[in-house]
């Protein structure tokens, strides 16, 4: 997480140009992805954010809903 890359949000850049601070050439960074991990044994799901942790830091600091991709599925073993 960069200072930079969230004032870029905050200050509205990508709304007035849709330009994303980063990897802008990157198909999977043009909207947020966040991943839902379940746990069978626990019943207890994690979020992992994958990319567009600077406008989910924006949306967190403005308390704004984060609009992204989500995907859920199995991802390897369940780490406590």
């Amino acid at each position: 997480m960069t200072r930079s890359g969230v004032e870029h949000y905050m200050q509205g850049d990508y709304e007035r140009t849709g330009q994303t601070y980063a990897d802008a050439h990157q198909a999977g960074n043009r909207f947020p992805v966040i991943y839902n991990r379940h746990n069978e044994a626990t019943g207890t799901t994690e979020s992992l954010i994958l990319s567009g942790h600077h406008r989910a830091t924006k949306a967190l600091l403005r308390g704004e809903q984060l609009r992204s991709i989500v995907v859920s599925g199995g991802y390897g073993p369940w780490k406590d």
